[in-house]
């Protein structure tokens, strides 16, 4: 039994303790609150084999990380460069792993899915998923089960370039009713970024008519936003952030904000 912990302001051992216990529960987000003050006991229980919290505390480093990815002009914040100067010269993969994507963050500006959804979850979906990281039993996640663990590991696949492995994992992800549109939609960013455009839209169509209604009009606001983008109108950011909301209240939440602005302002558009 781990000892009584202080959920906003713990001590290393009172980390320690709590990683150590299989039954372990947390509060709410903890992960998030954990995440804005980096510490090297996050790396160091991260880094465990034999920790059995240890997934907890790879997430926690993710989300530490998130807020340095909105380009060339951000750097993390210290501890999370000192944690990333340390995790460097790990032999540990895993957390050497987490290093290079905190040091290649700038990369992940130009995906065409949500980089911080996946970055929140896509990363220890994929270690997981490959068998590196087991699942702990207290974990309240985002996405809810295995199907959809597979979108988000597939999402890391298409962006460092597996894309073998991303097809893959879509495809047996579709073959579940509830992950099978985010699957598809994940799969036609995947063709579109081969330049498969007509089979990017038939995919997108296949999803719109599981879902006709709120779906179908959500994503023709999309659409329509998109083409006022294109077209440099100056409220097309506004709508595309407004198409965005709509998506996400039906359940789909891939567009990135961010590779939107640097279109808008690559084909001259002003904020």
């Amino acid at each position: 039994m781990s000892e009584s912990v202080d959920w906003f302001n713990p001590t290393d051992d009172q980390l320690r303790s709590w990683a150590s216990d299989r039954n372990a529960e947390s509060t709410e987000d903890w992960d998030v609150v954990l995440a804005h003050d980096p510490r090297p006991v996050y790396l160091e229980l991260a880094s465990d084999p034999a920790c059995p919290n240890r997934s907890f505390f790879v997430r926690v480093l993710y989300i530490a990380a998130e807020p340095h990815l909105g380009g060339l002009a951000v750097k993390p914040t210290p501890g999370v460069e000192e944690l990333v100067s340390v995790a460097a010269r790990h032999e540990e993969p895993i957390t050497a792993r987490w290093a290079l994507r905190v040091a290649n963050r700038v990369a992940w500006t130009h995906s065409m899915l949500d980089i911080r959804a996946l970055w929140h979850w896509g990363f220890v979906a994929w270690e997981k998923a490959e068998g590196h990281l087991s699942w702990i039993h207290h974990e309240v996640t985002w996405p809810l089960d295995e199907a959809m663990n597979l979108v988000s590991a597939a999402g890391v696949d298409l962006v460092e370039g597996r894309l073998d492995q991303a097809r893959h994992r879509l495809e047996r992800a579709s073959e579940i009713e509830s992950a099978r549109p985010h699957a598809l939609f994940v799969l036609a960013a995947l063709e579109e970024s081969i330049g498969n455009e007509v089979e990017a839209e038939g995919l997108i169509a296949d999803v719109l008519r599981m879902h006709p209604q709120g779906r179908l009009e959500a994503a023709a606001q999309l659409h329509q936003s998109r083409l006022h983008l294109a077209a440099r109108r100056p409220n097309a950011l506004q709508e595309l952030e407004q198409a965005r909301e709509r998506l996400r209240r039906e359940g789909v939440d891939f567009l990135n904000m961010q590779r939107a602005r640097d279109l808008w302002r690559m084909n001259g558009g002003q904020d």
